[in-house]
């Protein structure tokens, strides 16, 4: 060994453990370490590196260090979009690594497994991602998927987030195939799970109805929560917004008209939306559905009947001269009845029996 050695003059195996702990120990080691590498056993007769290859049986994870530097340099591009220079550069080196690993196969043959198992699992599937990575602007997109998708949930872009994941499941073969994008698939999956934790939350905080459907729909194409789980979710938001409403009316015997019209705002309004866009959502109205509703209706009703049983006291006490007309309410309630029988709820009996 010489006096000032190089990393050329260490054997192959020192040269080897050299590299595996510097990445161990730098975020700063690239790509260019294992090209250098590479260009090293070229510089070798094949016995020597038959020989080398099989001096040791140990395998490092060098695919996942490589993806934390190109999704870093992602990540650094896109917080100032005028430059994706670095991913570039990266596409580039391994475009470059590959076709030296292509001379290197050559010359080796059979061994290639053997040997790139010792310096990195990553990239030792050369043969079968080879012509995907020399496309430099589809390994952008995948070392890009997970920034992307974490830089739209920052940004409550939640249909851009999905529709990132959506597109990420088109490349399943190639994440299955490739242990060099096995922690971008990773990422992904975790990119998942936190938009379906976002939805959720916003979920519990929203109170408009076609945003609160859009966080349903997502929620469901994502697949996470069970469908039975996502209409129960969607049922205990809307009933739970309504009762809310229900609870705030104030019974006023002098403005009974007041609190007839307020209810059947109430019913048409906020409960029928809830039906219709509960059928739209799930193409049907279910057991749960209907139970909630007539629960709802119900708490109306009762507020109703207790609005005018109050009245009717007071009028037996005093002469109204501004009596209601309890009969033209209650057919104006029929009539809603017949609004809801046509989307197959029909609460025609609870109206006569809780009125009576």
């Amino acid at each position: 060994m010489d006096d000032n050695p190089s990393i050329y003059s260490y054997s192959f195996d020192e040269f080897a453990r050299s590299i595996l702990n510097k990445c161990k120990s730098s975020e700063d080691v690239d790509i260019g370490v294992i090209k250098s590498a590479i260009e090293h056993l070229l510089d070798k007769s094949i016995n020597d590196v038959i020989s080398d290859t099989n001096a040791k049986n140990e395998s490092v994870d060098r695919g996942n260090n490589l993806y934390d530097i190109a999704s870093a340099h992602y990540k650094e591009a896109i917080s100032n979009k005028n430059d994706i220079s670095k991913i570039k550069l990266f596409s580039s080196e391994m475009n470059n690594t590959c076709n030296l690993l292509e001379i290197l196969c050559s010359k080796i043959g059979a061994n290639f497994g053997k040997y790139f198992d010792y310096i990195a699992d990553g990239l030792h599937k050369y043969r079968s991602i080879n012509n995907l990575v020399k496309n430099s602007d589809l390994i952008i997109k995948i070392i890009a998927l997970p920034c992307e998708i974490d830089y739209a949930l920052e940004c409550y872009e939640y249909d851009r987030a999905f529709d990132l994941i959506s597109f990420s499941n088109n490349l399943n073969h190639f994440f299955e195939n490739v242990p060099f994008m096995s922690k971008a698939k990773q990422k992904i999956e975790n990119n998942k799970q936190n938009l379906h934790d976002s939805l959720c939350e916003e979920l519990a905080l929203e109170s408009d109805i076609t945003r609160l459907t859009k966080y349903i729909s997502l929620l469901r194409k994502l697949e996470i929560t069970s469908e039975m789980d996502v209409r129960r979710m969607f049922i205990n938001k809307r009933s739970s917004s309504i009762n809310d409403k229900i609870l705030r009316i104030e019974i006023d015997p002098n403005n009974l008209h007041l609190v007839f019209s307020t209810c059947v705002d109430i019913i048409l309004k906020d409960t029928y939306e809830f039906v219709i866009f509960y059928k739209t959502l799930f193409g049907c109205l279910d057991d749960s559905i209907s139970k909630a509703t007539i629960d709802i209706i119900i708490d109306i009703l009762n507020i109703i009947k207790n609005s005018y049983n109050f009245k009717r006291r007071d009028d037996s006490n005093n002469e109204d001269k501004n009596n209601v007309d309890y009969s033209s309410n209650i057919s104006k309630l029929l009539e809603i009845c017949e609004t809801y029988s046509q989307i197959g709820l029909d609460f025609t009996c609870l109206v006569y029996s809780i009125l009576q």
